[in-house]
């Protein structure tokens, strides 16, 4: 065989641009099947997508039965909804972080969700409750016990501290019996329902004039009104234990949420009103009274420190004061008989008692206001409506700056102390329409 002969140099430069000719070409057409495959799967991927919307659109019932929601007309500080009422609005309150709004109409009581913008639970005065599950599809839950014709709902009103309803239920055994009064909590579906108590056997006209609920001790005062204007103040325990309070000419309670202390305001005569501190195992414990001060005091609310507001003026607010209460635990010894053993056993008793620590004026108002239009809010915001004049509220610090105004629309409103919403509702035509305000929102330019 004949010896390999050595390229030369000519040889060698030939044979590398062959080479690195041969590697470009190699090199493009992985490129090319590179290029080609992605785009196959980008093509299937984009058919695949195009496929499912196409099904989402005009594929099953069950897709096509999703809720459809509406977004909120938000405008600023405020935003605007549609109500769902039938024939005539009555009773209406606002959640404490509105997110939903109930009332009663002339079906019975219903739940709107502002979220979803629809109706999520009903209790209809001629069927058993209404609820809406996830789905939208009715049905039928089992009362707490069942309502003779003519149950209706006269009071309504939203937990201070969470989205729990309670509400009065009113009804009679026979046409003309007296009256049974069922205090209920629900939560916005009606899923987690409880009976608080039945006031049974009260006269005719008999009726739940205020409610408040202490958040620190789970205990609901109620306020009851009868026919003959004497009012009962009762407690209602979590194991349904009721305890009359007081009675007589009672007005306005107050529940302080940060030690749940209550007070009332108590109407002696002409003129003459007192607010009380409802104190445990004692009794009432008069804190300002106008026999002692020369002034009738109005109760307007508390703050979360626990200060105690109050309003003095010649029947209407025209002084805002601020007063510090000071609660003390104190108890005391006794014996008590034991008739089966007679023996004579020795208790200790233990109760809370308030004094008044100090009080100081909050500012005086250039024009008299109404006591129903002022409110307090947690943060000791104090919020006047209808003032300076009809339609506007005016928001006052808790030491009398005067810092905002606001223009509401023309209806019945309502304001929620604990984060300062306002609701006002107004009818336009057969429709009701419900705006809610918050005000610690800047309005749009």
């Amino acid at each position: 065989m004949a010896p390999a002969t050595k390229a030369g140099p000519g040889e060698q430069v030939a044979l590398g641009r062959a080479r690195a000719k041969a590697y470009a070409r190699r090199k493009r057409r992985y490129l090319l099947l590179t290029l080609a495959l992605w785009t196959g799967i980008a093509l299937l991927v984009q058919w695949g997508v195009l496929f499912y919307l196409e099904h989402l659109v005009t594929g099953s019932g069950k897709i096509q039965e999703q809720d459809i929601v509406i977004p909120r007309k938000k405008i600023g500080f405020r935003e605007e909804y549609s109500l769902p009422v039938r024939g005539e609005l009555g009773l209406f309150s606002l959640s404490y972080d509105a997110s939903y709004f109930a009332f009663t109409d002339e079906e019975g009581l219903k739940v709107y969700s502002l979220k979803d913008e629809k109706i999520v639970y009903e209790w209809r005065k001629d069927k058993e409750p209404l609820t809406y599950r996830g789905d939208d599809k009715k049905y039928y839950e089992k009362n707490p016990q069942e309502y003779p014709e003519g149950a209706r709902v006269t009071y309504l009103k939203w937990l201070p501290d969470r989205n729990m309803l309670i509400y009065a239920l009113e009804w009679r055994p026979s046409g003309s019996g007296p009256v049974n009064i069922d205090l209920i909590t629900s939560d916005p579906k009606g899923v987690a329902k409880r009976m608080v108590h039945s006031f049974k056997g009260w006269a005719k006209g008999t009726r739940v004039k205020d409610l408040a609920l202490s958040t620190m001790t789970n205990l609901v005062y109620v306020l009851l009104e009868t026919p003959s204007k004497k009012d009962f103040l009762y407690k209602v325990d979590i194991m349904n234990t009721m305890t009359l309070l007081t009675s007589g000419s009672l007005g306005e309670i107050e529940v302080a949420s940060r030690d749940g202390s209550l007070y009332v305001e108590v109407f002696a005569g002409p003129g003459r009103v007192s607010i009380n501190y409802i104190a445990s195992g004692s009794g009432n414990v008069r804190l300002l009274t106008s026999t002692v001060t020369g002034k009738s005091y109005r109760l307007l609310g508390t703050d979360a420190e626990g200060n105690l507001y109050v309003g003095t003026g010649d029947g209407d607010i025209d002084t805002v004061y601020r007063a510090v209460v000071e609660r003390e635990t104190k108890s005391y010894a006794r014996k008590v008989y034991v008739p089966r053993d007679e023996v004579y056993r020795q208790e200790t008793v233990t109760y809370t008692t308030a004094t008044l620590h100090g009080i100081e004026e909050v500012f005086t108002l250039p024009a008299p206001a109404l006591r129903e239009k002022l409110f307090v809010a947690a943060d000791g915001t104090i919020a006047l409506f209808d003032w300076p004049e009809k339609g506007k509220v005016t928001f006052f610090s808790s030491f009398g700056v005067r810092e905002k105004e606001l223009q509401l629309e023309d209806g019945e409103w309502q304001f929620m102390p604990v984060n300062k919403y306002i609701c006002v509702v107004n009818r336009q035509g057969e429709k009701y329409r419900l705006v809610v305000y918050d005000p610690k929102q800047k309005k749009e330019k």
